[in-house]
């Protein structure tokens, strides 16, 4: 015998089935700054694709995270990073950086972040309009926030994010919704679902969370700023599952991932490209060597001489950029600190955590004006697209 469930209004709207009720307008709506007339966007020329700025000029976007932590004067920072090579900035940089180069803004959809601890790390209910509103209202202020700087690319969404990996001493997506209580949205949600799909991998239904999700992400910002792109999660290259992907599709611009293997597999992205068809931003990259002071970095590749770091970096960015379907690279951290709670370890940067810089930088600013040579086309061999 079939089991049915009565399904509240706010799961089928959740699910797609009945319309979402438009948002409300408001007085500071009506007060904000306006987006630019021009903003960033997306072209495919001669079998590339690229970043186009407001000013219609083609971009590849060369940038670097986390600037929060740097201690030198804004000025000497934004000329050091010209210095060294770099045309964008990337997540979590002040406004003054902003306020120079071409940037995302990031907005965490989730605080599913694998890298997050203890209670700073929790699922949440998607399909309750409760969710859904205060989504709503936390893009709405990003959005009235930013959406006048000139130089914004586009949202990036949640950072890192688990999908179908389990994260230790959690449970997974599935198991969340199947604990939630009888009456809970996402419970009733899950139960439809299985209902109608009783021998499809319970993992499918990671596609229904992550519609729901983006779907109303992607509403509120269409809303708020409706010209600028959509640069989605920033996935981890080992959790992309194809049913989180193809639910995304319908909301996004561009892929975004942050690399777990070594080396950079030009196969891989280009049969990322041909399936999902979606130019590629590497949103976070990290890397690093072995000091005295801190013989481990955060990177899983720790290099034991600056000199064998500068030569994987300048190997992996100038192929990554060549590359007719990536339209940027973000390299993660410019100022190193340490990493909490591991006294041998740091999250390394360009320069050292009292702000002079490692002897590399000279080496990194050759790599980063090759590869941007290439990423723009100026150079005979770069990779042909192989679609």
């Amino acid at each position: 015998m079939k089991t049915t469930f009565s399904i509240a209004t706010p799961v089928l709207i959740s699910l797609g089935l009945l319309p979402i009720p438009a948002l409300a307008e408001d007085q500071n709506e009506k007060t904000a700054a306006p987006a630019p007339e021009k903003v960033f966007q997306l072209a495919e020329i001669d079998g590339r694709n690229y970043l186009i700025k407001p000013n219609g000029e083609r971009f590849r976007s060369l940038g670097i995270n986390h600037l929060g932590s740097a201690t030198g004067k804004p000025d000497d920072i934004i000329q050091q990073l010209r210095n060294w090579g770099f045309n964008a900035g990337g997540s979590y940089n002040p406004d003054w950086l902003m306020e120079v180069f071409p940037h995302p803004q990031a907005v965490n959809l989730l605080q599913t972040s694998s890298y997050r601890q203890g209670k700073s790390f929790y699922y949440e209910d998607v399909f309750d309009p409760e969710f859904q509103k205060k989504t709503e209202e936390k893009i709405k202020a990003i959005c009235l926030e930013y959406r006048s700087w000139p130089h914004l690319i586009g949202y990036y969404w949640t950072d890192y994010p688990i999908w179908a990996r389990r994260k230790r001493d959690q449970p997974s997506w599935i198991e969340f919704f199947q604990s939630l209580p009888q009456d809970a949205p996402g419970r009733q949600a899950w139960q439809a679902w299985r209902s109608e799909n009783p021998n499809a991998p319970e993992d499918d239904f990671l596609g229904e969370i992550a519609k729901t999700l983006y779907a109303t992400a992607y509403r509120s910002f269409k809303k708020h700023d409706p010209q600028r792109l959509i640069l989605g999660d920033r996935y981890r290259e080992s959790d992309m599952p194809e049913a989180v992907i193809r639910a995304a599709l319908p909301y996004i611009d561009i892929i975004s991932l942050q690399p777990t293997t070594r080396e950079f597999d030009p196969t891989f992205y280009h049969e990322l490209y041909n399936r999902y068809g979606k130019p590629i931003y590497i949103s976070d990259h990290v890397g690093g060597f072995s000091t005295p002071e801190y013989p481990k970095t955060i990177s899983r590749w720790t290099h034991d001489t600056p000199e064998e770091y500068v030569d994987y970096y300048e190997t992996f960015v100038t192929a990554a950029l060549s590359h007719p379907r990536l339209i940027g690279y973000t390299r993660c951290q410019f100022q190193s600190i340490p990493r909490a709670n591991r006294p041998d370890t740091q999250k390394q940067g360009l320069l050292r955590m009292d702000g002079t810089p490692y002897e590399i930088v000279d080496r990194v600013a050759e790599a980063n004006k090759k590869a941007l040579a290439k990423a723009m086309g100026e150079d005979d061999n770069e990779s042909k697209p192989q679609d």
